[in-house]
């Protein structure tokens, strides 16, 4: 059993990810990069994105949705990338659909690609942003500044 659980909603979305072509991936990290320096620090959605030859707006949505979810997830486990991407590739390799690829050399690729969406720096800092804000409820109470100036 492996030690990461992926939501369903998001498996499907990294099914997506794990069926585009290099080329695809490509194009949508290079567009998610884009989006996530244009939005300084908020979280990148799917409206932010120009089209995306070979997928749908769902398909886009479901992946968006998944990256940002793993990026979450990675900064709050404070996981090394590389050893975060290898439980994420476990996880899908034992518990998505039939149609995931689950050959050693398609998961090693698919592997290799989480490392890449996981390393945009805009996401990671947006997700870092999000787990840092929330860490602490209510981490100050009150405050007052006293000087002794004499």
């Amino acid at each position: 059993m492996p030690l990461l659980r992926i939501p369903p909603e998001h498996q499907s979305g990294l099914v997506k990810l794990a069926m585009l072509s290099d080329q695809g991936a490509v194009q949508l990290r290079s567009a998610l990069s884009a989006a996530a320096q244009k939005k300084e620090g908020g979280s990148v959605s799917p409206e932010d994105l120009g089209p995306i030859p070979g997928l749908s707006r769902g398909d886009l949505e479901n992946i968006v949705d998944a990256v940002v979810g793993l990026n979450f997830a990675r900064i709050y486990s404070d996981r090394d990338v590389e050893d975060f991407a290898k439980d994420v590739s476990e996880s899908m390799r034992s518990v998505a659909p039939s149609d995931f690829p689950a050959t050693g050399d398609a998961i090693d690729q698919f592997r290799k690609r989480i490392q890449e969406f996981l390393t945009i720096e805009g996401i990671a800092r947006s997700a870092k942003t999000d787990v840092l804000r929330y860490e602490h409820e209510r981490s100050v109470h009150g405050l007052r500044i006293l000087t002794d100036h004499r």
